[in-house]
């Protein structure tokens, strides 16, 4: 009896090794002593251990280095003068060594697992991934009001189809993010995330993802934060080819609409919907200033201060 012959199977080509993607975190400091040891130590302390981390002081006039520099290990890179978180975070940009830069800000605490839950939504077309920030320093009614309409509560499964994410927690890939320019005053993450859409890549916002909001405001305060919403959210977009101003303003009357119906007929919150109301207006002239800037390159720069 002949012996049978197996037909032999083709040699299966192993697939491509690919190499896990390095990671730097990048925090940003200014005149924040009391604090910024706080951001280290939940860089630190991650599930996913960072390959580097990278603290950019911008021209701080505390204590804030010396406490950077008591931790080893820790990379100090200086502005000899406040040049404003665009500028700050294309210098983590420049100066990280990671293949992902995941930016925490000087009042900004990390999870855990922050850098783990961002590195799992990196597939190939992935550009930039975003976490939700929770607000853990509820004091004063502005607090309240910054807590509940200023996050991203209502968001339980990643969307991986984003059309911006914003400064807290946001991760991008380096190289991408220095070919298209980095981030430029005025516009910051928006502009970046917005280009970085444009370019072909995804944009993924991820509730697994977390960071800590440890600031408080005053009225002044959030006044201010609504103006560079207005300012930040027009300038973006006349950079990347809308430069009308009525389409911006229906969307803030529409996003107080939803507030104050969350404020006074889900949750009979009059106070709040009262902030709601007196927000329309710097948020408003947020958005002709910005105009202004845009034509005529006029502004105060205080008004610049954190953009």
């Amino acid at each position: 009896m002949g012996k049978s012959i197996r037909s032999a199977s083709p040699t299966r080509r192993p697939e491509p090794a690919v190499a896990p993607l390095k990671v730097t975190i990048g925090i940003l400091c200014f005149n924040q002593v009391d604090l910024i040891g706080s951001v280290i130590e939940s860089a630190r302390q991650q599930t996913r251990e960072a390959d580097e981390i990278l603290v950019v002081d911008d021209g701080s006039t505390d204590e804030s280095r010396t406490v950077v520099q008591s931790y080893p290990g820790v990379r100090l890179v200086t502005h000899s003068e406040n040049r404003g978180r665009a500028a700050a975070r294309t210098t983590v940009l420049s100066a990280a060594s990671g293949d992902v830069v995941v930016y925490l800000d000087g009042d900004t605490t990390a999870d855990p697992a922050l850098v783990e839950n961002l590195l799992a939504e990196y597939e190939p077309d992935v550009g930039a991934v975003g976490a939700v920030v929770r607000e853990v320093t509820i004091q004063t009614l502005y607090d309240r009001w910054r807590a509940k309409h200023a996050t991203e509560l209502r968001l339980t499964e990643p969307n991986r189809d984003a059309s911006v994410l914003y400064g807290w927690g946001l991760s991008c890939r380096r190289q991408l993010a220095l070919d298209l320019g980095g981030l430029r005053a005025g516009s910051e993450d928006i502009d970046l995330t917005m280009r970085i859409r444009k370019s072909g890549a995804r944009l993924v916002l991820t509730p697994r993802a977390r960071v800590y909001h440890l600031r408080t405001d005053s009225w002044r305060t959030l006044q201010d934060m609504v103006f560079r919403w207005g300012f930040g959210g027009y300038v973006a977009c006349a950079r990347n080819g809308d430069l009308r101003t009525f389409p911006h303003v229906k969307r803030m009357m529409r996003r107080t609409r939803n507030r104050l119906t969350q404020d006074v007929l889900r949750d009979f919150d009059l106070r709040l919907a009262g902030i709601s109301l007196l927000l329309i207006p710097p948020e408003i002239f947020g958005v002709l200033q910005a105009r202004r800037w845009m034509r005529t390159g006029r502004v105060d720069p205080a008004r610049l201060r954190g953009l």
